[in-house]
């Protein structure tokens, strides 16, 4: 709700939005990439906005969900097992 906006807020807030869709839209940000039989990719949701192109045939789309504190958890554990 953003009734409590003055009337200078809610077109600075408009002005941000459309500054972010220019950002989101513009093709030089993006990078593709068709995953391949049996890969995986894992991302951050904190710092990538993501999506999906069309597709036909068969796909196996498996979410989860793990917060960012256990995330950095397992990393640094691992890091210091294989990077010693």
């Amino acid at each position: 709700n953003l009734t409590h906006f003055s009337y200078e807020e809610m077109n600075l807030y408009y002005k941000a939005i459309r500054n972010l869709t220019k950002i989101i839209k513009n093709e030089e940000n993006e990078y593709w990439y068709e995953l391949k039989p049996d890969e995986v990719i894992i991302f951050d949701n904190f710092r990538l906005l993501h999506g999906r192109s069309s597709f036909k045939g068969n796909r196996v789309l498996v979410t989860t969900y793990l917060s960012y504190d256990y995330w950095m958890s397992k990393a640094e554990v691992l890091f210091e097992k294989y990077l010693d």
